[in-house]
């Protein structure tokens, strides 16, 4: 009875540990199929499926589970230039634009810059308010010499016209020619895209003008300097009460009677009592290229 009593417990203990060892090797079994990986093909667009074993059955239950594709993040970065990049890049720029500046004629010592938020100001001085020269842009397709006055056209009396006369042409005043400097200014920063003179033409308006100057020509001596100059002349019409006269053009000369603009090749004579005044045209401002 010891001895039987005996073998079943032995043989007891011989199940529970086949049991045992059962179970481990199957959860072993069912933890490395769990962790084993699992590579797939699928749409990034789309949900993306794969087949996972569960625990609980390793070896005949399966089900489904998503696999979510993975999200990415964009971080956007704004990169600002510290103040010594941004000095270095101002001083580079007033390079250029003081090269430009001193091939169409002024000197060094003429060029003053301002940097402004969405302008840069380049302002010419000179040593006489005379030698400096304030013109608008004059159309090249225009040709005064094919202008021809129309005789027929009726004229009011205070106003005088008078035909040209291109025997004795009046010498135009030389001098630093603004709209030159503002066109030469524009071309040399026309570089390539991205390079320094590109972004500082894109992002700014040129503006070339000159300082200490009136835009009202008053006295003798300053209808005597401006002979040849663009200006513009505002008066009075006696007929029309109210009415102005505008007339844009060269000065020819002012004598004791009449102030005198040439017009696209015809000279147009106003008496000087009837004249508000005669000015200079607004500094030349050349746009950046965009």
């Amino acid at each position: 009875k010891r001895l039987s009593t005996n073998k079943k417990s032995i043989l007891s203990l011989s199940f529970c540990n086949v049991n045992r060892m059962r179970f481990t090797l199957a959860s072993l079994a069912s933890l490395y199929i769990c962790l084993a990986p699992v590579v797939i093909e699928a749409d990034s667009t789309q949900p993306a499926f794969v087949v996972i074993p569960t625990r609980r059955n390793a070896c005949n239950t399966f089900q489904k589970s998503i696999l979510k594709p993975k999200t990415t993040t964009t971080t956007t970065t704004t990169v600002r230039m510290s103040s010594n990049e941004n000095e270095e890049w101002k001083i580079q720029g007033e390079e250029i634009i003081k090269k430009a500046a001193m091939e169409a004629g002024a000197s060094p010592d003429q060029i003053t810059i301002s940097w402004k938020p969405t302008r840069v100001i380049v302002t010419v001085s000179g040593t006489q308010d005379k030698e400096l020269v304030l013109s608008a842009i004059d159309d090249e397709d225009d040709d005064d010499d094919n202008v021809i006055l129309d005789e027929e056209e009726d004229y009011d009396d205070d106003v005088l016209e008078e035909q040209e006369q291109n025997d004795n042409p009046k010498e135009e005043k030389e001098g630093l020619d603004i709209t030159s400097i503002a066109r030469a200014i524009n071309a040399a920063l026309d570089g390539e895209e991205g390079s320094l003179g590109w972004q500082i033409a894109f992002n700014h308006e040129i503006e070339v003008t000159t300082p200490g100057i009136s835009d009202i020509l008053e006295g003798s001596v300053m209808f005597e300097a401006y002979r040849g100059f663009d200006v513009i002349m505002q008066g009075v019409d006696p007929k029309k009460p109210g009415k102005k006269k505008v007339l844009e053009g060269k000065l020819v000369e002012r004598d004791d009677k009449f102030t005198k603009v040439n017009v696209k090749g015809r000279v147009v004579k106003m008496k000087n009592e009837d004249v508000e005044f005669v000015k200079l045209p607004k500094a030349k401002r050349e746009k950046g290229v965009r």
